[in-house]
């Protein structure tokens, strides 16, 4: 078989979940005929989809998978192996979020950078590939220019529910409230409540956050965050009683994750202080989702031709 043969027989594969199978054409592909393609999907489905063991289990092959993208760039600078770096970072970043509540400048000025390559040569997917660049740019600096502008440009075109809460949430962070209202009004049905309840209580309206309390309640799990934004939202529009009945309901029922007595203690705080509750909002980080692309050259459900030297 030629490279290209033996990919679209590994993508096919992959379309039957026949991982194994994939896993064996790929490897073999990258052994046999080297190139930028070639290694970079071998990593791309490493960091995807791993490695099955003998056992049948299958287990983490990030870094293995991460070192063929690698390669791959060395050869060559393409949209869809730079953005494949670049989401890889994006779980770098996102692990150590979850580790230490920071998103690390280093990761994220790195993915910065690959982002941009992604952007600049991207041939399929250029939006999508301009709000992942945005996005990094904005988690390194939240109050850029540059990225209020150019989510006001792609959004006029790119109007997508992630573009969509994205700009608004820029509208927000650049004081541009009444901006962000009006927008909410043409908008608000393509966010979640979640998205609506953390727009409106920090845009002042409390009246339209309040509205929103018990939905929020019932349908995501309670942060600092949205607790301090519920509260600060049913408080200010003199609905106490509400408030209160929001405040037992969550001492009375603490997420499994969290220690009782903590969560109770910060409960408390939270609606027994304007002080305590307007830092906990003055520290809420928005984050844009990032847009995870196909990352495989040959796949002709997403329309990424296989572009080898050896065809």
């Amino acid at each position: 078989m030629t490279p290209a043969e033996r990919n679209a027989a590994a993508m096919e594969c992959l379309s039957k979940q026949d991982f194994a199978g994939a896993l064996k054409l790929f490897f073999d592909n990258a052994r046999t005929a080297p190139s930028h393609e070639t290694y970079n999907n071998l990593g791309y489905f490493l960091c995807t989809e791993g490695l099955e063991c003998r056992s049948g289990k299958t287990r983490y092959a990030g870094k293995l998978g991460f070192s063929y993208l690698l390669k791959a760039e060395k050869l060559k600078c393409t949209s869809v192996n730079q953005s494949n770096i670049a989401g890889e970072l994006e779980k770098r970043r996102a692990e150590k979020f979850c580790k230490t509540g920071i998103d690390d400048p280093d990761i994220c000025l790195s993915a910065l950078h690959h982002a941009e390559l992604a952007s600049r040569n991207a041939v399929r997917c250029s939006d999508e590939c301009e709000y992942n660049r945005l996005r990094f740019l904005f988690l390194c600096d939240r109050n850029s220019p540059e990225v209020f502008d150019g989510m006001k440009n792609l959004a006029a075109d790119y109007e997508t529910d992630d573009s969509i809460e994205f700009l608004l949430n820029l509208y927000c962070i650049h004081s541009e409230t009444d901006k962000c209202l009006k927008l909410m009004r043409e908008y608000g049905e393509r966010l979640d409540g979640y998205a609506k309840l953390s727009l409106y209580c920090r845009c002042r309206d409390f009246s339209s956050a309040a509205a929103l309390c018990d939905e929020v309640y019932e349908s995501f799990a309670p942060d600092d965050a949205i607790i301090a934004m519920m509260a600060e939202s049913l408080i200010n529009s003199g609905e106490i009683a509400r408030a209160e009945k929001l405040k037992a309901a969550l001492e009375a029922d603490v997420p499994e994750y969290c220690d009782a007595r903590k969560f109770r203690s910060a409960v408390e705080m939270t609606f027994s202080s304007p002080e305590y509750r307007e830092n906990v909002i003055k520290n809420y980080r928005y984050r844009p989702p990032y847009l995870t692309l196909c990352g495989y050259f040959g796949c002709e459900m997403h329309g990424t031709g296989f572009y080898s030297d050896r065809d």
